[in-house]
């Protein structure tokens, strides 16, 4: 690319078995990653303006769970700021959340979907996934049980799909580095 920065992606891809807990706990999931992402990337590494990471479930046509990773770096530390997010990644699999952290999410899963309920396309959506996908539509009041219930343990579950034993990563190269 023409840019001064290099940009990384990796994914990887795996079986996935569907089920509505599992779903909220990836919501959950995909949230602290985005904290540990800021953290241990961004802020004590400097590495990046920003580094994302989203686990992505798919129930049609064959239940899959997708894991995706994107940043942009300078092209002397790729490898430097991929092993970092192999240890972040791997911290949150072995161990999951803290307390702190998990809590945080809580609040702001519970206060996003308390704004959401206003937006007509939240309505729209929650109808089209419940005729679609068979998914549940929660009252409010309903979504914050299922999130104040939602454990360190459940967060661990689903991180096993942040294994990467197996992934694709792609490089794009400033044109200078050629």
């Amino acid at each position: 690319g023409v840019s001064e920065k290099t940009t990384v992606s990796i994914a990887t891809n795996q079986v996935y078995q569907w089920s509505e807990k599992s779903m909220l706990a990836i919501s959950a999931l995909n949230s602290i990653m985005q904290i540990k992402m800021t953290e241990n990337i961004r802020e004590k590494l400097g590495g990046t303006y920003g580094a994302r990471l989203g686990l992505y479930p798919s129930k049609w046509p064959v239940q899959t769970i997708t894991m995706s990773i994107s940043l942009g770096c300078e092209p002397a530390r790729i490898e430097e700021l991929t092993n970092a997010i192999w240890a972040t990644i791997d911290e949150i699999i072995a161990n999951g959340p803290t307390e702190i952290d998990l809590k945080k999410v809580k609040e702001q899963m519970i206060r996003s979907y308390e704004v959401s309920l206003e937006n007509n396309r939240t309505w729209t959506s929650s109808i089209k996934n419940m005729y679609y996908l068979d998914n549940p539509f929660y009252t409010l009041t309903q979504y914050k049980e299922l999130v104040n219930a939602l454990t360190i343990e459940e967060i661990k579950t689903v991180a096993q799909y942040m294994k990467h034993n197996e992934y694709v990563r792609t490089i794009l190269l400033p044109e200078s580095a050629n």
